[in-house]
C-alpha cells in the first residue's frame, strides 16, 4: 500500500476548511512541527480510513471531530500494485450521516465504487485488497517511537514471545486450548460410555431371573380372577334376597309417614278453629266501641297538622342560629389573623435589629480581607516567578547531563581506538593499509589529547551542575514558603471573604426590610383598634339575634304537640281495625264451618291406616343378618380385587423390565461403538494440543521464519556497516544442565560477528547497538507483511529522534537512506529542528486558530 494523498476536514486539530497533503512521486519525506500541533493526527487518519481503527480504538471515534464542529471527512488515495483505490470516511456527532466508501479510481479518473452493503462489508473489502489489518500495519509498517531495540532489549526467552505476538502465534494458543477442551469432552464421554455399558450389561444379566418370576405371577393372576369372579355371583344373590326384605319395610315405613302427616294436619285444623273463634269475639268488641275510636282518630290528625308548621318554624330558626355563630366565628378568625399577622412581624423586626447590631465588626473583617487578598496575590506572583526560574535551571541541568553523556560515550569510542592502536591492528582509514610505528605514536598521542580535552569538558560540566543544583534546592526552599503562606491564608481569606458578603447583605436589608416593616406593623396595630374593624360582621349579628327573639317559643310548643302525637298513637290501630271488623267477622266464621268439617275426615283416615299396620320385627332381625353376610362377602371381594390388582401390576413390571432388558441388548453393540469413537477422538485430541503447543507447530513456524528474519537483518545491517557487521539469530542452544530430558533448550540469542569475531550485542557502542536493533526491526516489519500476504510498500518511522544525540541523529538518518530502495516511500516523524533539514521532502505542520495547517516543502537537504 502507498499513500498517494491524504485529505483532512476537522479531523481533530484539522479545520473547516480541507488540508490536502500530496505525498505521490517521493520516496522519502520528513513530517515535521511542534509536539500537539498534528502529525500524529495524520496517521490516526489513514488508519481511521482503512480499518476504523486509531489510537483511541474502535470506539471514540466522535473524538475525532474537531471541538465545536458536527462533522469531519477524510479523503485517502493509495496505489496497490498497479490499481489506484480512494476511501472516504464522514462522520457527524448526531450518530446520522455515517459514510465509509472504497472505490476503484480508472486509468480516466472516474470512479467504480467497491462499497460493500454495510459498514462491516466494506471493512472486509478494504482488509482483503490491503491483505493487512489494523495491528499488522502497526506492526509492520509503522516504527513506534521508543520501540526500534525494544525486540533486543528483552531476555532470550521474552524475545521469542514477542516474536510469536508478531506472528500472531496466539491463534494456535487458542487452537490449542481448545483441542484440550475437546479432549476432556471426549475423554468425559469415553468414561460415560464405559458406566453406560456397566449398567447394559447388569440389567441384560437379570433377563433369566426376570423371566421365571413372571411366570409365576402369570398364574397367580388366573386363581386370583377364578375367585373374584365366584365372590361376586355370591354377592349378586345376597343383594336380591335384601332387597326384597327391604320392599316391605319401605311400605310399613311410608304408612308411619302418612299417619304423622295427618296427626300434624288435624292439630293445625284445631289451631285454626279456635283463632276464628278468637276473631270473632275481637270483631264484635271493637264494632262496640265505634264512636269513642272516632273521636280519638280527629284529635291525631289535628296534632299532625299543628307539628308540621312548628317543626318548619324551628327547622328555620336552627338556621338563624348557625349563621349568628358563623357571623361570630368569623369576627373572631379575622381578629386572631391581625393578631398572628402583627406577632409574626414584631419577631421578624427583633431578629432584624440583632443582625443590623454586627454590621460594625463585619466592617472591620471586610477590611482585614482586602488586606490580605493584596498579600496573597503577591505571593502568587513571587510564586509564578520562582517555578519560571527553577523550569531554566532544570532545562540547564537536563542539558548538561546529555553533553556529559555524550563526552562519556567519546570518551568510550576513544577508548576502543587507543585498544586497536596498542594491539598494532589499525589500518588506514583512506587506503586500508597498517599504519607504521610513528603514526601509530601521533594517533596515540592525538588520542591522549582528545581525551584530556573531553576530561577537562568533564569537570567543567560537573562544576556547572554543582552550581545548579545549589540554586536549584534554594529556589525549591523559597517555593515551598511562599506555597506555605499561600496555603495557610487561603482559608482563612475565603472566611474573610464570606464576612464581607454578610456585611453586603446586612447592608441591604438596612437600607430596605427595616423601614418597611417597622411601617406594617403600626399599620397592623391601627386597623386592630379601628371602630371599622369587621364592621360587616357586627351589622349581621345583631339582625340574626333580633330574628332569633321572636321564634324563641316554637321549640316548646313542638315539644308539646310530639308528646299528644304519640299519647294518641294506638288509635291509629284500633281505627284500621274498625275498617275491617264487618268483613273479618264474616269470613272467621265461614273458614270455622269449613275447618271443623274437613277435621272429620282427617280423623277417619287416620284410624283406618293405624289398624292396617303389620309387625316386621322377624323381617328387619332376617335383614341384619343377610346383611352381615353381605359385608363379609364384599371385605373378601375387596382383599381378592386387590390382590389382582397388585398382581397385575407386578405383571407390567415385568413386562416393563424384559422390554428395557431388550432395549439394552439393542444399545449395547451402539455403546460399544461410541465408546471405541470416544477413545479414538480423545487420544487425537490429545495429540493436536500438544502439537498447537509452544513446543509443536509454534516453535517450527518461528524456526522456520528465523532464516528469512536473519537474513534480511543481516543483509540491512551490512549495508549499515559497508559489510563489517552481519548477524545470526539461535532458536535453540544445548542444556546446562540435565533435568530435562531434551540435550536443547529453546532460546532466540542475538548473536553479532564482526572483523573481531562474535560478541553479544550489550558489548557494542550505542551506535552499533543501534544500527543492529534497527535492522532488526526493519527485517521484522517485513517478515509480518510477508507472513499477511501483503507486499510492504511503506515505512512510517516514529523513532523519538529527540533523544539522540547529534552523532545519534545523523547515524539514524544514514540508517534510512540505506533502506531507502527497499521501500516505495518513508515517512519520517518528527519535531527536532536540527533534523528535519537532513531530508529533501518535508511536510511542516503549523497549528492556527483556524486549525492545522500543511506546507509542502520541496528542496535539497542539507549536508
Amino acid at each position: 500500500m502507498l499513500p498517494l494523498s491524504l485529505t483532512l476536514q476537522n479531523f481533530m486539530s484539522y479545520g473547516d476548511e480541507p488540508v490536502t497533503l500530496e505525498l505521490r512521486g517521493m520516496d522519502v519525506i520528513c513530517l515535521s512541527g511542534d509536539n500537539g500541533h498534528g502529525k500524529s493526527a495524520i496517521l490516526d487518519a489513514i488508519t481511521y480510513a482503512l480499518w476504523g481503527e486509531t489510537r483511541l480504538g474502535k470506539q471514540g471515534h466522535d473524538q475525532l471531530i474537531r471541538l465545536g464542529a458536527d462533522e469531519m471527512a477524510v479523503v485517502f488515495d493509495f496505489q496497490l500494485g498497479a490499481n489506484l483505490y480512494r476511501v472516504r470516511r464522514q462522520r457527524t456527532r448526531k450518530g446520522s450521516g455515517q459514510i465509509w466508501e472504497i472505490q476503484a479510481i480508472e486509468e480516466d479518473g472516474t470512479l467504480r465504487p467497491l462499497t460493500g452493503l454495510s459498514t462491516s462489508d466494506t471493512g472486509r473489502v478494504i482488509t482483503r485488497l490491503l491483505r493487512m489489518n489494523y495491528d499488522t500495519f502497526l506492526n509492520s509498517a509503522y516504527l513506534k517511537q521508543g520501540k526500534a531495540d525494544e525486540f533486543v532489549k528483552q531476555t532470550a526467552t521474552r524475545r521469542k514471545d514477542i516474536l510469536a505476538e508478531i506472528l500472531d502465534l496466539s491463534r494456535y494458543d487458542e487452537l490449542e486450548a481448545l483441542a484440550r477442551i475437546k479432549a476432556r469432552e471426549w475423554t468425559d464421554r469415553k468414561l460415560d460410555a464405559e458406566r453406560t455399558l456397566k449398567q447394559i450389561e447388569s440389567v441384560i444379566a437379570e433377563e433369566p431371573e426376570i423371566r421365571e418370576e413372571a411366570t409365576l405371577n402369570d398364574q397367580e393372576l388366573a386363581r386370583l380372577q377364578t375367585e373374584s369372579e365366584s365372590l361376586a355371583s355370591k354377592i349378586e344373590a345376597t343383594n336380591l334376597r335384601l332387597a326384597l326384605i327391604d320392599s316391605k319395610k319401605r311400605e310399613h315405613d311410608e304408612n308411619l309417614k302418612r299417619i304423622a302427616s295427618l296427626d300434624n294436619q288435624i292439630r293445625e285444623l284445631s289451631k285454626s278453629i279456635e283463632s276464628d273463634k278468637a276473631l270473632c269475639n275481637e270483631a264484635a268488641k271493637l264494632l262496640g266501641q265505634k264512636d269513642q275510636i272516632l273521636r280519638d282518630y280527629k284529635l291525631l290528625q289535628d296534632t299532625q297538622s299543628s307539628i308540621e308548621k312548628l317543626t318548619s318554624e324551628s327547622e328555620h330558626l336552627n338556621i338563624l342560629e348557625r349563621d349568628l355563630t358563623s357571623a361570630q366565628q368569623s369576627m373572631e378568625n379575622q381578629k386572631r389573623e391581625l393578631e398572628s399577622h402583627l406577632k409574626l412581624l414584631s419577631s421578624e423586626f427583633a431578629k432584624l435589629e440583632k443582625e443590623l447590631a454586627a454590621i460594625p465588626e463585619l466592617h472591620a473583617e471586610s477590611d482585614q480581607a482586602k488586606l490580605l487578598q493584596t498579600q496573597i496575590d503577591q505571593s502568587k506572583t513571587d510564586l509564578s516567578t520562582h517555578q519560571k526560574s527553577r523550569d531554566i535551571l532544570v532545562q540547564e541541568m537536563a542539558e548538561l547531563k546529555a553533553k556529559y553523556n555524550l563526552t562519556n560515550e567519546k570518551l568510550d569510542i576513544l577508548e576502543q581506538r587507543s585498544v586497536k592502536i596498542a594491539s598494532l591492528t589499525d589500518v588506514c582509514s583512506v587506503c586500508g593499509s597498517p599504519l607504521s610505528p610513528k603514526q601509530i605514536e601521533e594517533i596515540s598521542e592525538q588520542i591522549e589529547a582528545e581525551r584530556t580535552d573531553l576530561l577537562s569538558l568533564q569537570s567543567e560540566l560537573k562544576r556547572a551542575g554543582s552550581a545548579n543544583k545549589s540554586k536549584l534546592s534554594k529556589l525549591d526552599e523559597e517555593i515551598k514558603l511562599v506555597q506555605a503562606f499561600i496555603d495557610a491564608n487561603e482559608p482563612k481569606r475565603a472566611r474573610l471573604l464570606s464576612s464581607e458578603r454578610r456585611l453586603s447583605e446586612l447592608l441591604s436589608l438596612k437600607s430596605e426590610n427595616y423601614p418597611s416593616l417597622k411601617k406594617q406593623i403600626s399599620d397592623s396595630k391601627s386597623h386592630l383598634n379601628s371602630p371599622d374593624f369587621a364592621a360587616e360582621d357586627k351589622l349581621k349579628i345583631n339582625k340574626l339575634s333580633v330574628e332569633i327573639s321572636a321564634l324563641s317559643s316554637s321549640r316548646a310548643d313542638l315539644q308539646n304537640a310530639r308528646a299528644t302525637q304519640k299519647s294518641l298513637e294506638p288509635v291509629v290501630h284500633a281505627h284500621a281495625r274498625l275498617i275491617n271488623a264487618d268483613r273479618d267477622h264474616t269470613a272467621a266464621q265461614e273458614r270455622l264451618t269449613r275447618n271443623t268439617g274437613q277435621q272429620e275426615t282427617l280423623k277417619a283416615e287416620h284410624n283406618r291406616l293405624s289398624s292396617s299396620l303389620t309387625d316386621i320385627d322377624s323381617s328387619t332381625k332376617e335383614a341384619a343378618d343377610i346383611n352381615s353376610l353381605l359385608v363379609s362377602q364384599k371385605q373378601q371381594l375387596t382383599e381378592v380385587t386387590k390382590l389382582v390388582s397388585h398382581t397385575q401390576n407386578e405383571q407390567g413390571r415385568f413386562q416393563n423390565r424384559l422390554e428395557q432388558i431388550q432395549k439394552a441388548i439393542a444399545q449395547k453393540a451402539a455403546r460399544e461403538v461410541e465408546l471405541k469413537s470416544a477413545e479414538r477422538e480423545a487420544l487425537l485430541h490429545t495429540e493436536l494440543a500438544v502439537a498447537f503447543s509452544k513446543r509443536g507447530v509454534q516453535a517450527l513456524i518461528i524456526d522456520t521464519a528465523m532464516p528469512e528474519l536473519e537474513s534480511d537483518a543481516s543483509e540491512l545491517l551490512g549495508r549499515l556497516t559497508d559489510g563489517s557487521m552481519n548477524l545470526l539469530i539461535q532458536t535453540q542452544k544445548a542444556a546446562k544442565s540435565k533435568t530435562t530430558d531434551d540435550d536443547l533448550v529453546e532460546t532466540l540469542d542475538i548473536i553479532v560477528r564482526d572483523d573481531l569475531g562474535e560478541r553479544a550485542l550489550e558489548m557494542y557502542s550505542g551506535g552499533e547497538s543501534f544500527r543492529v536493533s534497527f535492522a532488526l526491526r526493519i527485517g521484522l516489519s517485513k517478515l509480518l507483511a510477508r507472513r499477511a500476504g501483503a507486499d510492504l510498500q511503506t515505512l512510517i518511522i516514529d523513532e523519538g529522534f529527540g533523544s539522540q544525540d547529534a552523532s545519534g541523529r545523523e547515524k539514524l538518518v544514514d540508517a534510512i537512506m540505506a533502506i531507502r530502495t527497499d521501500f516505495a516511500q518513508i515517512i519520517v516523524i518528527t519535531h527536532v529542528d536540527e533534523l528535519k533539514d537532513a531530508f529533501a521532502n518535508r511536510i511542516e505542520i503549523i497549528k492556527t486558530p483556524s486549525g492545522s495547517q500543511a506546507n509542502m516543502i520541496l528542496g535539497s537537504a542539507i549536508g
